[in-house]
């Protein structure tokens, strides 16, 4: 599961830079998670807090800390946390503005 979190945010990343043109400089956090978002809403996984305390439980405290894939972790897990949270209302602004 770390390895499908890792390669999709390369992905992500190089879908960016090489479609989008834009500078892998200019992916910061916040334009991250933006997309992580949209990214996991629109997989449309079952149960995804499942998946996330099964990776975790079987992840070694080296492979998360201070490692990119840690940092790809963490931030699939607000990404996560933030969709299982956020009211229709909300979804919707945030759609609306993510698809313009």
């Amino acid at each position: 599961m770390l390895l499908c979190i890792y390669e999709t945010t390369l992905f992500i990343f190089q879908y960016l830079t090489d479609f989008c043109q834009v500078e892998a400089s200019d992916i910061g956090a916040d334009v991250l998670m933006g997309i992580l978002i949209y990214v996991t809403v629109h997989a449309n996984l079952v149960a995804p807090n499942t998946i996330l305390q099964i990776t975790q439980k079987f992840s070694t405290n080296d492979e998360l800390t201070g490692s990119e894939i840690g940092y790809y972790l963490s931030s699939w897990e607000i990404a996560v946390s933030y969709i299982t949270t956020i009211t229709i209302e909300e979804f919707q602004k945030f759609a609306t503005a993510f698809e313009n």
